[in-house]
């Protein structure tokens, strides 16, 4: 009983003091049931019994504190892990509006699609292009028939010369001229 009742404070020990605790339980135990062996000769077993004890509180205290180095080393590596993703979100936050703001203030029009040729996005040079283009809306196609012209600037362009739908198909476009609108 005296053996097990040890366990608890080995637990304690183990865990408030780690691999210190360990030494602290050892020495307790050792303090606890080698003074009464000195004023008398301890029979078999008793000498089994401290050693029990002994063994089952070290054992204890030692698991318990290589549990709870494991896990603080653990919760470490978290926090480190979830400020490194705070940074990386915060950069990639920043490199966004940084992008942004280059799109937004450039001349040109400018958009992404997607792999079916869809529009994603665009600027707001291009969003003018296309509300002149397409003054009821765009559905957003590359297939899209609207205020699309030629350099001539008469030459109603075909859907395989918009070049929405050129660079869809894997053609690159250098110095390509249209005139988009009504008028």
């Amino acid at each position: 009983t005296v053996g097990i009742a040890m366990v608890f404070p080995a637990i304690w020990l183990g865990l408030q003091f780690g691999r210190r605790g360990v030494a602290i339980t050892v020495v307790t135990v050792l303090a606890s049931f080698v003074p009464p062996f000195l004023s008398r000769d301890p029979a078999a077993n008793e000498i089994a019994r401290m050693s029990q004890a002994l063994l089952l509180s070290t054992l204890t205290s030692l698991l318990v504190a290589v549990t709870a180095d494991l896990w603080h080393t653990k919760v470490v590596e978290a926090a480190d892990a979830q400020r490194m993703l705070e940074r990386a979100v915060a950069d990639s936050a920043e490199q966004r509006r940084f992008n942004e703001a280059i799109l937004n203030s450039v001349d040109v029009g400018l958009l992404t699609l997607d792999a079916n040729g869809a529009v994603h996005s665009m600027n707001p040079r291009h969003q003018r292009f296309m509300e002149l283009a397409y003054p009821d809306g765009s559905d957003g196609s590359t297939d899209q028939k609207g205020y699309t012209y030629a350099a001539d600037g008469f030459t109603e362009l075909a859907r395989e010369e918009l070049p929405t739908w050129r660079a869809m198909h894997g053609e690159t476009l250098r110095d390509y001229l249209i005139w988009v609108g009504e008028d």
